[in-house]
């Protein structure tokens, strides 16, 4: 009975530090919610600030960039305790087995979901000493902690909405943002990426017991335990740029300024991904956003009406 006490103990510390009860980022990754935000928009601002140092045109049009960033964080954990044992019993002419054994299994979940907005002036009013003190580069192993890539979606983007060099950009000639955003009628003005890591952490461990005992007793005992966290993270980032810095305006039209404001100003169905955009630009990202999840992760068919 000692020995199965002790098998009791190791299943047992084993399941504890496996445990949680409200499964976070922070449970694998180490890294706390906020400091998965900041890092992000840190990698944002450093892109940003980039591309408007190249030249004085392109810096007073990103004064106007709006940056929206749809997180879903979600975590399930299952834990899961099997014993069983083996009893013997001597009868005429052979033995009588007796396996009992149990189960528990338990699982946990949760979606942790929310928006970030943000423009030239909240990115340029961020701590450059604390991006700085951020880690770089890439983590494999859990990417959302790490650089994900914005830079290169900001500087596709800013070379899509002035249509410049394009085909330099093809020939591989383009290493810097050395051109200055121009009017473009054929350059978008909102770009969105749906970026998402998915991580699972198995682990189990099956301390067994074997005993020979004299007569009928007990022969072995089993204790299994099993361990897995699966993580989802996505971040959906949204771009929108002032739409005169892509479109002319043509004569007996309004301005594209002016469009922008009237749209702005309309009212507008409710949206799937809501946030508190401060600007036209942030608006246009934030319904950038939405319309990438209607086009692509909303079930079919789905009517949107206002």
């Amino acid at each position: 009975m000692r020995e199965v006490q002790k098998l009791f103990g190791i299943a047992l510390s084993f399941s504890l530090t496996a445990c949680a009860i409200h499964p976070l980022p922070e449970n694998v990754t180490g890294v706390k919610t906020t400091q998965i935000v900041h890092r992000i928009r840190c990698e944002a601002r450093d892109a940003v600030l980039d591309a408007a140092a190249s030249s004085p045109e392109r810096q007073q049009a990103l004064k106007q960039i709006g940056i929206v960033y749809a997180f879903s964080l979600s975590g399930t954990e299952t834990d899961a305790f099997t014993p069983s044992a083996t009893f013997i019993a001597p009868v005429p002419n052979g033995a009588w087995t007796f396996n009992p054994s149990a189960g528990d299994t338990v699982s946990r979940q949760n979606v942790r979901t929310f928006t970030i907005v943000d423009n030239y002036n909240t990115l340029l009013q961020m701590n450059a000493q604390l991006c700085e003190a951020q880690p770089k580069g890439a983590n494999y192993q859990y990417p959302i902690v790490g650089n994900i890539g914005i830079a290169e979606m900001i500087k596709t983007f800013i070379g899509l909405a002035s249509h410049a060099n394009v085909e330099a950009e093809q020939q591989g000639s383009i290493t810097q943002f050395s051109s200055p955003l121009t009017t473009s009628i054929n350059g978008p003005p909102t770009m969105v990426d749906t970026i998402q890591f998915m991580t699972t952490l198995s682990a189990g461990v099956t301390p067994t017991l074997t005993l020979t005992p004299v007569g009928s007793g007990l022969t072995g005992a089993n204790l299994g335990v099993s361990f897995k966290r699966m993580d989802s993270h996505q971040v959906i980032v949204g771009l929108a740029l002032p739409e005169q810095i892509v479109r002319p305006s043509f004569a007996g039209q309004p301005s594209s300024h002016a469009r922008m404001a009237a749209i702005s100003n309309q009212p507008r169905a409710a949206l799937l991904v809501s946030a508190a955009p401060r600007t036209p630009t942030e608006q246009a990202a934030l319904e950038a956003v939405n319309n990438q999840i209607i086009r692509f992760q909303l079930p079919r068919p789905f009517i949107v009406t206002q």
